[in-house]
């Protein structure tokens, strides 16, 4: 890292850089061992940002006959619960696949940029849930059209893309082994959302 102060605004910038493809976000970062603790407040900011998109998804018609009568409340801390959960334990299962790797020594750097780049995500994401949630309440009960399939495909893979991008930088590492990282702690990721949705929300 250099010599240059890190700044929240410039932690945040860093993260966009490196979610474009630019390794040269990394040095807007704190990665020293009080980096590493302080970037778990990037979390928090996550959480906010999940709190405000799941109240307001909880307000959809559609969502509201899905509910089986849960209070705005449990819905929104199930849906951060479930969040935080799978988000961690994915970065478990990345920690165990990174040492048979031999990329360990990057782990730390990792974590950080992931934590400081969920926020960050967390907005990314808010279209794709609103368009998807849109398509849901235009076509409802019928299927999303097309076109709004192909919207959210279009931006979701954008985000694939940025995490990616993200894993190859952070572990220095070649495209091929990011993308097989990535594979792997998205299909925790998914498999435990899938879970906990059930167990908390309901079928």
């Amino acid at each position: 890292m250099s010599g240059t102060p890190v700044t929240l605004t410039g932690t945040f910038v860093g993260v966009t850089e490196i979610m474009l493809g630019r390794a040269s976000g990394m040095r807007r970062i704190d990665l020293s061992s009080g980096g590493f603790w302080l970037s778990f407040y990037g979390l928090v900011l996550a959480g906010l940002v999940d709190t405000s998109v799941q109240s307001l998804i909880y307000s959809s018609s559609v969502v509201t006959q899905a509910t089986g009568g849960q209070s705005r409340l449990y819905f929104v801390a199930a849906g951060v619960a479930i969040d935080l959960v799978s988000y961690g334990l994915s970065m478990l299962a990345l920690y165990f696949l990174v040492q048979r790797l031999n990329l360990q020594k990057g782990f730390a750097d990792c974590v950080i940029v992931h934590n400081w780049a969920a926020p960050v995500v967390s907005l990314a994401l808010m279209p794709v849930l609103f368009v998807m949630l849109m398509a849901r309440e235009n076509a409802f009960p019928d299927p999303p059209g097309t076109g709004w399939a192909l919207v959210y495909v279009s931006m979701l893979s954008l985000l694939i893309v940025a995490g990616i991008r993200l894993l190859r930088i952070s572990l220095q590492t070649d495209f091929a082994r990011a993308l097989g990282l990535f594979a792997a702690s998205a299909a925790v990721s998914l498999i435990l959302d899938s879970w906990l949705e059930t167990v908390l929300r309901g079928p």
